[in-house]
């Protein structure tokens, strides 16, 4: 039978006192309403904030805007989830069905779209443009089929 040294018998030891550890924070993790990490309030993870689009002669920008009861943390988190989704080619939202057609369309034109992030003053904003007239158009299409579906009753259209 071999004989475990002292340094092993350590890390074992350090190993069980760090799982231990973890599995005590998870209740806390819990009562944050599952968002600990973000410093969301329990009850308001479901909050979704007021999109604004804006057309551009390039492109389209997204404004990322607070409702009643979000942070300004919260409404970046979900401008950074549209970011993300937005760089992976997802355009089409949460299944929304007028937009589709162009959704699918712009995933196919992804690689000719430039995204960019900014954080406003109690928000932010994605820039989705175009050196491309062809895609260009169907951003604004994209666009005006968003701000027709969408499900925040105070979704804004605008131009500039």
């Amino acid at each position: 039978m071999q004989r475990i040294d002292r340094s092993t018998w350590l890390g074992v030891v350090a190993s069980i006192v760090v799982a231990l550890a973890l599995v005590s924070l998870i209740p806390l993790y819990n009562l944050a309403g599952g968002h600990a990490e973000h410093g969301l309030q329990a009850g308001t993870a479901d909050l979704r904030p007021r999109l604004a689009y804006v057309a551009r002669a390039d492109g389209v920008v997204v404004q990322v805007l607070p409702v009643a009861g979000m942070s300004t943390a919260q409404v970046r988190q979900a401008g950074q989830n549209l970011l993300y989704q937005y760089q992976f080619g997802d355009f089409g939202g949460d299944g929304q069905e007028q937009r589709a057609p162009w959704a699918t369309a712009l995933t196919k034109e992804r690689a000719q779209i430039e995204i960019d992030y900014r954080e406003t003053g109690a928000g932010c904003e994605i820039a989705l443009t175009s050196g491309d007239q062809a895609t260009v158009a169907l951003l604004h299409d994209w666009m005006q089929a968003s701000a027709r579906e969408g499900k925040n009753e105070d979704l804004g259209l605008a131009t500039s």
